[in-house]
């Protein structure tokens, strides 16, 4: 009688650490991680000024961008033409390869690059989404923000194969009153 009795705890024990585990694995799985920086000042003819800084966000995973957000300070006036740049890097930072969707807002003057290639509307749409990136692999997209307006975009990033697994970034210009 005793026998029976530890089989069948040593099943539920048994059933119940596969279940543990399985939850533990599957939350590791699938983890985008979005950092942000300033990537620099430019012009629409492609001319850029690089003083790129710091990351912010790398290893820190939220939906509202805390603690990820990279606001470029600005006075003065600027050409129509002129722009500042940020760099958005996705990293996975899960166990498995995956692909993420990448979405962002903006008014119309705020623009997404891949490389040369403007992935503006699939972004704003959120329907652009990265290649399959290997555990730690990642991508880099540029937004592209207009100086003469002072705003914040969202940039959120989720995994195609768990949608419930996500991160976000911020970029933004503040217009500051000149003082001239």
């Amino acid at each position: 009688m005793n026998t029976t009795r530890r089989v069948v705890s040593g099943v539920v024990l048994g059933l119940a650490l596969v279940l543990v585990v399985a939850g533990t694995a599957s939350a590791a799985t699938h983890k985008p991680d979005g950092w942000v920086r300033y990537g620099g000042f430019g012009e629409y003819s492609g001319s850029q000024y690089p003083e790129p800084g710091s990351w912010k966000g790398k290893n820190i995973y939220n939906t509202t961008a805390l603690n990820q957000t990279v606001i470029k300070k600005t006075s003065g006036a600027y050409f129509d033409n002129q722009y500042f740049y940020f760099d958005v890097t996705i990293q996975n930072d899960g166990a498995v390869s995956d692909r993420f969707k990448v979405k962002g807002g903006g008014d119309p003057t705020v623009k997404y690059f891949k490389g040369s290639t403007n992935i503006t509307s699939t972004v704003k749409a959120g329907t652009y989404t990265t290649a399959s990136l290997a555990a730690g692999g990642k991508a880099t997209i540029a937004v592209r923000i207009r100086v003469n307006f002072a705003q914040t975009v969202l940039i959120t990033l989720t995994s195609v194969a768990d949608t419930t697994r996500r991160d976000a970034v911020k970029a933004g210009v503040n217009k500051q009153a000149c003082g001239c």
